[in-house]
C-alpha cells in the first residue's frame, strides 16, 4: 500500500495518455513545479515526451516530493481505479488488423454513443474520479466529452482515438467489453453490404466527387416503409437525428479518407435506401459526360486562340495605285488603243515611254520641256490622257478606252481621267 501511494503505475503509452488526460490543469502544474523547485535530473518536457520510461520516472519523482498523502492519492490510487477497468489489448486485435474495421469502430463510437442512451451504462463512481475539467457536466456524445481527436487524418490516429475512448469512458470493465462485442457484431452484420460498392480509393477524382455527392443526397436517406408482406407503402421511414449529424462529424481531406467516409456512410444508413446505388452510378455517369464535354470545348477554344496567335492578324488589302499607263493597263486589264501602241514601249521598270517620232511631234506639240529629239521621253498618265483627248472625238477606240477605264478604276482615278478628257476637249476646240 505504501509503495502504491508514492508512485503511479505507468507502463506503456496507453497508460501515459490516460494519466495526462485524467488530471486537471492544476494537478499537472503541481507536478511541474515540484520538478522545477528542486535540482532534479528531470524537467517539464520529460513528462510530456515520447519516452514512456523517462516520463514515468519524472512523474513519480515529482509525486515523491509531495508531502500530503491525500494529494499523492489522487495521482496514484485514484488513477489505479481507471486503470483497473481498461480492456485488454487483445480486444483491439480485430480492429488493428483492418483499416476498414478501425474506421467502422471509430465512426460507431463517434456518432452512435450518447450519454442519454440507456443502453450504455455509465459508472458514477468511476466518473467521479475524473479530475479533468474538460470532461463537461452536460449531455453530449461521449466521444465529444472525452476530449478525443475530433478529425483523425489517418488510420494511426483513428486507432489511438478508439483505444483512448475505451480507456477514458467511465464504464465498468464488463460494460466496456459488452460495448466492444456489440460493435463487433454490427461489423459482421453490415460490412459485407459494401462488397460491391462502386468506388475505389485509387480513383481520386471520383472520391472527391462522391464525397460532395453524398453530402447533397441527405434528403434521400428517407426510405419507404414496407408492409407485413414486404411491399413498399407510401409512408416514409425518417432517419434518426444522429444520421444527419454523422456527415457533419466527418472532414476527410485525402482521397482515401473520402473513400472511407462515403463507403461507411452508406454502410451505416444509406444501405436502407434501395435506390441509392442506382442514383449514385447514374449521377457519376452524368458528371463524367459534363466534364468530358466541358473539357473538349475548352481545348477547342484554346486551339483556336493559339492558331490566331501564330497566324497573326490578316493583312489589310490596299487597292493598287496606277502612276503610269502600263500600270493602269495591268490593273484594269485593258489594252492600249492602236493610236498609242506605236508610241508606247515597255521598259525593264514597267514604265511607259513614247517614241518622239517627227510625224507625231509635227502633228502634236510635246507637253514635256525636257523631251529632246532622238531621246525617249517618259510620259505620265495625265500627259498621255491629255494627248488622247486631242484625238478625234468620234474615234471609237478612244471612246471604248475611256468607258473601260471609267468602269475599272477607283473614284479618284476616274476623277483624274475625266479631268484629262475635259482638258483635251478644250484644247481641241
Amino acid at each position: 500500500m505504501g509503495n502504491l501511494l508514492h508512485s503511479a503505475r505507468i507502463s506503456n503509452r496507453r497508460d501515459l495518455r490516460l494519466f495526462l488526460w485524467y488530471l486537471s490543469t492544476s494537478d499537472l502544474a503541481r507536478l511541474i513545479n515540484k520538478l522545477v523547485s528542486t535540482e532534479s535530473v528531470y524537467h517539464e518536457d520529460d513528462i510530456f515526451g515520447s519516452n514512456v520510461e523517462v516520463a514515468s520516472q519524472a512523474i513519480n519523482q515529482a509525486i515523491r516530493l509531495i508531502k500530503d498523502n491525500e494529494t499523492k492519492r489522487m495521482y496514484t490510487l485514484d488513477f489505479d481505479v481507471l486503470k483497473s477497468v481498461k480492456i485488454p489489448s487483445s480486444e483491439f486485435s480485430w480492429i488493428k488488423k483492418s483499416p476498414d474495421a478501425a474506421y467502422f469502430t471509430w465512426l460507431f463510437i463517434k456518432s452512435g454513443i450518447h450519454d442519454l442512451n440507456g443502453e450504455f451504462q455509465l459508472d458514477i463512481k468511476i466518473a467521479s474520479k475524473i479530475r479533468n475539467e474538460r470532461y463537461p457536466n452536460k449531455h453530449d456524445f461521449l466521444y465529444n466529452k472525452l476530449d478525443l481527436n475530433t478529425y483523425p487524418v489517418d488510420n494511426k490516429e483513428r486507432l489511438m482515438a478508439v483505444e483512448d475512448f475505451f480507456d477514458r469512458i467511465p464504464m465498468s470493465l464488463r460494460a466496456k467489453l459488452n460495448l466492444m462485442h456489440r460493435i463487433r457484431g454490427k461489423w459482421d452484420e453490415l460490412y459485407h453490404l459494401s462488397a460491391n460498392f462502386p468506388l475505389s480509393p485509387k480513383s481520386k477524382k471520383k472520391c472527391d466527387w462522391a464525397w460532395r455527392y453524398i453530402q447533397k443526397d441527405r434528403s434521400r436517406m428517407n426510405t419507404r416503409r414496407k408492409d407485413h408482406e414486404g411491399n413498399y407503402t407510401g409512408e416514409i421511414n425518417p432517419p434518426s437525428a444522429t444520421n444527419y449529424d454523422m456527415l457533419s462529424m466527418l472532414r476527410p481531406s485525402t482521397a482515401s479518407e473520402k473513400y472511407m467516409a462515403v463507403k461507411f456512410s452508406f454502410v451505416f444508413f444509406f444501405v436502407k435506401d434501395n435506390f441509392f446505388i442506382q442514383r449514385f452510378k447514374k449521377a457519376w455517369e452524368v458528371h463524367q459526360y459534363r466534364t468530358f464535354s466541358g473539357t473538349r470545348e475548352r481545348k477547342a477554344s484554346l486551339r483556336d486562340r493559339e492558331n490566331n496567335k501564330k497566324s497573326g492578324p490578316e493583312p489589310i488589302s490596299v487597292p493598287p495605285i496606277a502612276t503610269t499607263l502600263t500600270e493602269l493597263a495591268a490593273i484594269s486589264n485593258i489594252p492600249f488603243p492602236p493610236e498609242m501602241q506605236p508610241y508606247v514601249l515597255h521598259t525593264s521598270d514597267n514604265e511607259i515611254t513614247v517614241q518622239p517620232e517627227i510625224e507625231y511631234q509635227t502633228r502634236y506639240s510635246a507637253p514635256s520641256d525636257n523631251a529632246a529629239d532622238g531621246q525617249i521621253t517618259h510620259v505620265s498618265v495625265g500627259e498621255a490622257l491629255k494627248y488622247m483627248g486631242k484625238l478625234n472625238q468620234g474615234d471609237k477606240s478612244r471612246d471604248s478606252l475611256s468607258n473601260k477605264i471609267l468602269d475599272a478604276t477607283s473614284k479618284s482615278l476616274r476623277t483624274i481621267l475625266q479631268k484629262a478628257m475635259k482638258e483635251g476637249d478644250k484644247d481641241e476646240s
